[in-house]
């Protein structure tokens, strides 16, 4: 048996200001760019969410502006167990968004006590905070933050990137891996890894 152990952190996308960031989660070797996503997207017709896992794909993504590492030393039996719990972690109606899934998820791993107690609280309390926020906060109770240097920059006014893409439906990304269009109308055409990924956290069920 693989002695090879894993982190279980959660990946914030987009700044948050003009829509949620997308939260997921991801469980990935140590210091490897390579791991597995979790997370919820939205459905063509808007109206739920499809839970979504995504393998051997590579980390960061431009549009990632951090990750908060939430537990290490992850055995491969406690990664199989958490899968497992993740894919039974309700999915949204479309009244909530991907970061009340990932609050939820996280309270199925301190259940099977993969992360501390009290875990769930500290995201659940910096759900739609913008990503800044959520860095000061987290940093603030002295928690993980990894700011990701290789991030879109912020531009000017009124061009901020969030984690939300359009194509009819379809998904962000094209066959050849580049992305099509990001929210703010912002064309880019890097090559990504998260070929089929749909990051749809615009959110509009999520407005209090």
């Amino acid at each position: 048996m693989s002695d090879q152990t894993y982190n279980l952190s959660v990946l914030v996308y987009g700044l948050g200001i003009n829509a949620p960031s997308h939260w997921g989660l991801a469980l990935a070797w140590p210091s490897s760019p390579i791991g597995s996503l979790y997370n919820i997207r939205r459905n063509s017709d808007e109206t739920a969410y499809t839970y979504e896992e995504l393998h051997n794909i590579r980390f960061p993504d431009l549009l990632l502006e951090g990750t908060s590492v939430l537990a290490t030393g992850i055995s491969e039996s406690q990664k199989l167990a958490l899968e497992s719990a993740f894919r039974a972690v309700e999915v949204s109606d479309g009244m909530e968004h991907c970061q009340h899934w990932v609050v939820r998820t996280i309270g199925k791993a301190e259940e099977l006590k993969v992360v501390e107690s009290g875990t769930r609280d500290v995201w659940n309390d910096v759900i739609e905070m913008e990503a800044e926020k959520v860095k000061e906060k987290l940093e603030t109770q002295g928690l993980s933050w990894v700011e990701n240097e290789g991030k879109i920059k912020r531009r000017a006014e009124g061009e901020v990137v969030d984690a939300a893409f359009f194509d009819g439906g379809k998904g962000p990304v094209e066959k050849s891996g580049s992305v099509k269009k990001i929210d703010s109308g912002f064309m880019s055409m890097f090559e990504s890894k998260f070929t089929g990924i749909r990051y749809d956290d615009v959110d509009k069920g999520s407005q209090k």
